[in-house]
């Protein structure tokens, strides 16, 4: 299983989720406030791997209207959405953090910053090294 983040135009990117069995989630996002939050949600759920986080669930076969603030899912995201808006804040302004996912999130910035045209970043799940790969 693995997820796709591809630019789409200079301000959206594509997420596309790769979950056997279950049909794969694509949407087209607003970068500016969302990309950097998908990348923090990704390395804090994998170190170590959360198995309620968005994505845990995600490849777990749930929708992504299914996480949506009011539902049952989301009182357990509320720690994971916690730390990830802890982790953002600290990242966009250079703070130092003892976040055990700020190595995993470096490496994501450093790998989606050399996604080109036509490219993707790809991320595996359970969680791996970061590549980029040729745009489905």
């Amino acid at each position: 299983m693995h997820l796709l983040l591809a630019l789409h135009d200079p301000t959206h990117h594509r997420l596309r989720v790769h979950r056997p069995p279950h049909p794969p989630v694509d949407a087209l996002l607003e970068s500016r406030s969302l990309l950097l939050h998908d990348l923090v949600h990704y390395a804090v759920e994998a170190s170590p791997p959360i198995a309620h986080g968005f994505y845990g669930r995600l490849f777990a076969g749930a929708q992504p209207e299914a996480l949506r603030e009011g539902t049952e899912a989301w009182e357990d995201l509320l720690a994971v959405e916690g730390r990830v808006a802890r982790l953002q804040t600290a990242f966009k302004r250079g703070l130092a953090t003892d976040d055990l996912a700020l190595p995993r999130l470096r490496a994501l910035w450093g790998a989606w910053r050399k996604v080109g045209r036509g490219q993707a970043l790809r991320l595996a799940w359970p969680p791996g090294d970061p590549e980029v790969v040729d745009a489905p």
